[in-house]
Order: C-alpha cells, then structure tokens, then sequence
C-alpha cells in the first residue's frame, strides 16, 4: 500500500514538472565556471517563443555591431569576438535549440550586445541566419519576451536594412 502511494505521489510530482516545462537556456557561464542561472545579479534573462521555424538557435555576441560592415562575431578573434551558443538545461537532444511552440527563459551576462538567431528545417539542418541581430535598446534594455513567428522575423530582417537615397 505505501508503495502505491509513493508511485502515485512520483506520478503526480512528474506530471506537475512536465506542466511546467519551459526551457530553461544559459548563455555562457558565471566567474566560476557554472551555467548562469534565471535571476541571477547583473545577468539578463529575455524569454523567447518559437512560433517561426521547426527549430531555432540563439547566438549570443559580445561585440558590438561595426557600423560600416553589419557584422558583429566573426569567432576569428579571442573570446570577445566569438558567438556562444545558449544551450537549454533540459533539453538533451538538441539541447542549443529552441523546438516550435516552445519557451524558453534565455540567460546571460550583461555585456551581450547582440544575439543572432539561426533557424533550422525539419530534419534538423541548418536553414538560414537572420540578416540582422536582436538589439538592446539603449533605453528599455532587452526586449522580452520575444513571440517569434514570420511578422516577428520581417521585422527583425528589416531593422538593420539602410534604405537606399533616391538616384537623381
């Protein structure tokens, strides 16, 4: 009988979890070499939705983007100019990937300047790189949370876009 209960309460306790399964994504790790985690002081935490693409990475960069080329990382260079991959910390298979329909909560320090989003197809290739970065805004700080779906990506494909001066 009491093993019964036990059963009954771990099944409960599983389904309780489940139910809140939002993935939980660390940027990078803390002085210590440990995962960032949600809250912590002086860290950011910006929550993403993927409603666009059968699977999505988050890129995260520590340099600013150079306003003549568009480009920020170009993992040539030492740390500073590397992209580091946010992978979720319950999330096995792929676990720097963001599923469609899915959350996740989306941690790291505060010197990111930017983040690139990459999406991927069906079976899990690699699809395309947004032409443009998730800013900071130097006033509300990081936009969150984040719905991506196809008005979302237009958007944010045409926010680094420098519209062409009229030819005379």
């Amino acid at each position: 009988m009491i093993a019964i209960k036990l059963l009954a309460l771990v099944a409960v306790s599983v389904v309780a979890f489940a139910a809140a399964g939002d993935l939980d994504q660390r940027c990078g790790v803390d002085g210590h070499g440990q995962p960032i985690g949600r809250g912590t002081d002086g860290k950011t935490a910006v929550e993403v939705t993927n409603n666009l693409a059968p699977s999505l990475k988050l890129r995260v960069c520590h340099e600013a983007v150079h306003p003549k080329t568009g480009i920020s990382c170009d993992n040539k260079g030492g740390i500073p100019s590397q992209y580091i991959d946010c992978p979720a910390q319950n999330v096995t298979k792929h676990p720097e990937r963001i599923p469609s329909g899915e959350s996740a909560m989306v941690s790291f320090d505060d010197k990111v300047q930017n983040i690139m989003v990459d999406l991927f197809d069906a079976i899990g290739q690699f699809n395309v790189s947004a032409s443009c970065y998730i800013l900071k805004d130097a006033s509300s700080g990081w936009p969150t949370p984040i719905v991506m779906d196809a008005k979302w990506w237009d958007k944010l494909q045409a926010s680094c876009t420098v519209p062409s001066s009229p030819t005379v």
